[in-house]
């Protein structure tokens, strides 16, 4: 009896000393990232090969501070058109902020090129300006989706959850290709 517990103590100590070590949260962190970043790169690819370069699409773009939807003409790659309209944010209670934010309001920061621009620089912004609030790694603080038949980012939405009132949202919710 008692060799065969010195076998069975034996060979858990064995696998215990041979089982990989586990990764650190860091570890962990680091490989979700990457590996969120390999599919805005993927996605972005299969957008590019559809040669998409003229559509309209309808964007919602929200926070607690403002709410506006835009509706963008791009042609051949250029925004021929756009027309913005003021939501109900959380905060904004009449709307005043709204109306001050459409007159600034870039255009060709939400051609779907430049939504993929934002998402590929967005974990060194997130990482400068975030990265001393911790435990939340860039990958646990974004979410992204991306349409199954044109790859262009369905959804994108920041939250870091350490942090009050600093989430958004970026939604397209209308998209069509335009024949030239």
């Amino acid at each position: 009896m008692k060799i065969n517990k010195l076998i069975f103590l034996t060979s858990i100590l064995i696998c215990v000393a041979c089982a990989p070590e586990t990764p650190s949260k860091e570890e962990i962190n680091e490989a979700l990232n990457n590996q969120l970043e390999r599919i805005i790169a993927s996605e972005n690819q299969l957008w590019e090969d559809l040669n998409i370069d003229s559509y309209q699409i309808e964007v919602n773009s929200n926070s607690n501070w403002v709410d506006y939807t835009l509706t963008l003409t791009v042609k051949n790659n250029v925004v021929a058109n756009f027309e913005a309209s003021c939501g109900q944010a959380i905060i904004d209670f009449d709307g005043s902020f709204c109306k001050e934010t459409l007159p600034t309001i870039l255009p060709n920061n939400y051609t779907i090129p430049a939504l993929f621009d934002e998402l590929k620089k967005s974990r060194m912004d997130f990482e400068s300006e975030w990265g001393e609030i911790s435990p939340p790694s860039w990958s646990e603080s974004i979410i992204i989706s991306f349409d199954s038949q044109y790859h262009y980012p369905q959804l994108i939405k920041f939250d870091h959850p350490n942090v009050a009132d600093e989430e958004y949202k970026i939604e397209i919710l209308n998209f069509e290709i335009l024949q030239d």
